[in-house]
């Protein structure tokens, strides 16, 4: 995707139709555009040569998907905690309005400030995974503890914000 700006192009091409505040979204992707999105993110991801140290190679992909990688582990952790999901197939089949943008749209009240939240932290994670490809081990470290440092923030904020009243 990277080497063709068609895709990213056609991509962007969804925004002005699913981001538009105070409306709703008038297109969507659907599941095989979103399935052929994910295979060529990931594939990009572990086949991309991104550094010669192996932290860095792990660690920048990890980065660039923060936000889809915390949403799965979150929801799939606080699933299995509550008692909704007991086995794979279980967790597999389960469909629920708990994934990060439902839980953001829910603290921060309207749907588009939540969608302006993630490309915020989207943003963060990604200059971090930006800065990291020209980074020693050391600073290599601590950007990634600067992410978790951020993703735990959110969590933090989210599940409080959920309890106030």
């Amino acid at each position: 995707m990277a080497r063709n700006p068609k895709n990213l192009g056609a991509t962007l091409g969804f925004l002005p139709y699913n981001f538009r505040p105070g409306r709703r979204a008038t297109i969507f992707l659907g599941d095989a555009g979103s399935n052929f999105l994910g295979f060529t993110l990931a594939s990009l991801a572990v086949l991309g040569e991104w550094a010669e140290n192996s932290l860095v190679d792990l660690a920048a992909p990890v980065l660039i998907f923060g936000v889809f990688t915390y949403d799965m582990v979150y929801i799939t952790a606080d699933r299995i905690v509550s008692g909704k999901v007991r086995c794979v197939r279980d967790w597999i089949e389960y469909v629920g309005r708990d994934h990060l943008h439902h839980r953001l749209a829910a603290v921060l009240g309207r749907p588009e400030d939540a969608v302006l939240f993630i490309y915020a932290m989207s943003v963060a994670l990604g200059v971090g995974a930006t800065v990291l490809l020209m980074a020693s081990p050391l600073s290599a470290v601590l950007l990634v503890g600067q992410a978790v440092v951020i993703l735990l923030m959110v969590t933090i904020l989210e599940r409080r914000g959920r309890r106030a009243p």
